[in-house]
């Protein structure tokens, strides 16, 4: 078992033979989250700290995880969280995505990867084709999603961001998806609700998707998990990871989230951070960039939408529907 904390190139680690575990996910479906962030606290870690630093510290000691893979980008903290890691006798690599989206970086980092856990070039290539095919299908289902109102908000969103580790097994999820895929075809269409594009971190709150659809409206577009379905055509491994934007200036995520939603009906998008600071400049530049009503809500920890956040979230929903 190898964790890695945000999206890599997961044909490296099938090539390998590893299997590989999104700690982001882990952490997610852990049966009280929660508690990871009280014990990361209890060891040492600053109240206000990243939650998902310390959901990952957690889980890593909590599932005897030994080697993780620790992608340096756009995250404040992740290089100490893997100083930490090494005094537990966790093997951490690191992996970077050249800040300018460089192809001669990029094939560097791959290839630093691919020898470090001994995959073949052939292998490689493989795993890509084998996962390409998922992905292919993943993305069928999210276009059912978002054009033709099939399936829930939980049901499709947690599917596409599985799509990261695939579960740890793409066999079996290959499985899973040909049976949603079927089944999504043969739903009816949702009723008609307030239609929103969730940008941002992945939300730690455990019942949005429910909180809006008591509300009358639906998350039918998520950055995180669009990307983590790779919905661009690519000739190479390099490229691909090239096209993927969330470790990349904001202005690319910009701009492919904006040629999403022009094809995809949007009433407002809900913005998803960690750290003030880094919000306000994120909010500025995204109310900017793509013209829509915003509400940020905060993940701060694990759990339920705390009543300040849901009266937020009800007071923006009525504005949306006011046409205010």
């Amino acid at each position: 078992m190898i964790g890695f904390t945000a999206t890599i190139p997961l044909e490296i680690l099938i090539a390998a033979g590893r299997q590989p575990v999104d700690l982001r996910q882990l952490f997610l479906a852990a049966e009280n989250p929660g508690e990871l962030i009280d014990e990361a606290e209890l060891a040492g870690f600053p109240v206000h700290c990243d939650p998902w630093l310390k959901g990952f510290y957690s889980c890593i000691l909590r599932h005897g995880i030994r080697e993780v893979i620790v992608v340096t980008n756009n995250q404040p903290g992740i290089g100490e969280l893997a100083s930490l890691l090494s005094l537990h006798d966790v093997r951490v690599f690191p992996f970077t995505y050249p800040a300018d989206r460089s192809a001669e970086s990029l094939a560097l980092e791959i290839k630093k990867l691919a020898r470090h856990l001994g995959a073949a070039p052939a292998d490689i290539d493989q795993a890509r084709q084998q996962l390409n095919r998922i992905r292919g299908k993943i993305n069928r289902i999210d276009r059912l999603f978002r054009e033709q109102q099939r399936g829930s908000s939980r049901q499709v969103i947690e599917l596409l961001l599985a799509t990261c580790d695939m579960q740890g097994d793409p066999q079996a999820f290959a499985d899973q998806v040909d049976s949603r895929l079927t089944e999504l075809e043969h739903q009816p269409r949702r009723p008609q609700q307030l239609q929103l594009a969730c940008i941002g971190e992945i939300p730690l709150c455990s019942n949005l998707y429910e909180t809006l659809e008591e509300q009358g409206a639906a998350i039918i577009y998520c950055e995180q998990g669009r990307q983590a379905a790779m919905p661009f055509e690519s000739d190479s491994l390099v490229e691909q990871y090239r096209q993927f934007t969330l470790p990349y200036d904001i202005f690319t995520r910009i701009s492919f989230c904006r040629n999403d939603l022009d094809h995809t009906p949007t009433d407002g998008i809900l913005l998803f951070s960690n750290s003030a600071p880094v919000q306000q400049i994120g909010e500025m530049l995204i109310r900017q960039q793509l013209r829509y009503p915003l509400l940020t809500l905060f993940n701060q920890r694990p759990g339920e939408l705390d009543a300040a956040n849901r009266m937020k979230l009800e007071g923006f929903l009525d504005t949306l529907r006011s046409g205010d």
